[in-house]
């Protein structure tokens, strides 16, 4: 049931990520060649910008966390089972409380920028900042899938020899 939720979780977050990727992508373009080229400075586009990378960048890293595709770095060769294993966990352990920090300061931050408005778009940043609640919100899930999956996988893993 939780791999078919976060499966449909994660579709959406990168249906959502993609569009936005490219239109930051276009809105930097757009901002060189005005900038540039056309010695006309566009404002907006860099407010623009930077919503779409905090939005792209925060869905982009919740997407990571459920194909653990983040940094992993093996200290011990692959036949010290029981210490690898043990590191993975006290990996999860910090993962678990970097998503809490960005669940409940993220919530905190956006709730503080609410009133915050950008120079250009006179939007609040709370639109903006939103993203990481959102983000570590559907990290938890997948940390939590994750965590099953390799608690399944130690029940299976033979002892040491």
């Amino acid at each position: 049931m939780l791999k078919t939720v976060n499966s449909l979780v994660e579709r959406a977050l990168i249906l959502v990520a993609w569009p936005m990727f490219s239109l930051y992508i276009v809105a930097i373009f757009t901002q060189v060649v005005a900038r540039n080229y056309l010695q006309i400075p566009i404002t907006w586009l860099d407010e623009i910008a930077r919503m779409l990378f905090l939005w792209t960048i925060m869905l982009g890293s919740a997407v990571a966390v459920r194909r653990r595709v983040h940094y992993d770095i093996e200290i011990f060769p692959p036949r010290f089972v029981r210490i690898n294993i043990a590191l993975k966990f006290v990996a999860h352990t910090v993962t678990l409380a970097v998503i809490l920090v960005m669940l409940v300061y993220g919530w905190q931050y956006t709730d503080m920028s609410m009133f915050n408005e950008s120079e250009a778009l006179e939007v609040p940043w709370a639109y903006t900042y939103v993203s990481m609640p959102i983000a570590a919100a559907a990290m938890l899930s997948f940390w939590i899938e994750n965590l099953i999956d390799d608690l399944r996988s130690l029940q299976q893993t033979p002892a040491e020899a």
